[in-house]
């Protein structure tokens, strides 16, 4: 993640996750009643880039990495993104370039790398790391449905930003 552990609130999660239950998905895995992965993405809010999938986070509890979990729970939120948002044409991932093991994770699930953004992270021992563009076609893209999410969106903005 881009934030650091001190700066999530209980604000800026619930901002994040409200935002992903309007505009996107939210999915957690969940092993013997414990939490150990969680995935989230939602679009923009402007029509210019509704077509996108963008601010998506997943984590991975530390003591079950590299235990098929990511992989199972990606299979998951793929699955879902495909059946329920048919207006996406691009899912884009915007990991650390240290978050190896996600990288690779992600050119298994099929995505490409773009791009690399240098020197776009900060860590606190003062060094800098670069950020990777990665993304995926949808191939099952449907322009009629972009056009009933744009509507969908613009009453949305209108039900929650009516203040009279």
């Amino acid at each position: 993640m881009t934030q650091r552990i001190d700066e999530l609130t209980l604000g800026s999660v619930n901002s994040a996750l409200w935002q992903a239950t309007l505009c996107g998905i939210v999915l957690v895995m969940f092993q013997n009643e414990n939490l150990i992965g969680f995935f989230k993405t939602y679009t923009n809010e402007f029509c210019r880039q509704t077509h996108v999938h963008s601010n998506l986070t997943i984590m991975i509890d530390p003591t079950s990495v590299r235990q098929g979990f990511g992989t199972e729970l990606w299979v998951a939120c793929e699955n879902a993104l495909l059946k329920s948002f048919p207006h996406i044409i691009v899912t884009e991932i915007l990991p650390h370039d240290s978050n190896m093991d996600a990288i690779k994770l992600y050119n298994r699930m099929g995505y490409v790398t773009e791009a690399k953004l240098p020197k776009k992270i900060w860590y606190t021992d003062g060094s800098f790391g670069d950020q990777v563009v990665l993304y995926k076609m949808n191939l099952n893209f449907c322009e009629q449905s972009l056009l009933k999410y744009q509507k969908y969106l613009r009453n949305l903005l209108h039900e929650t930003h009516d203040y009279a």
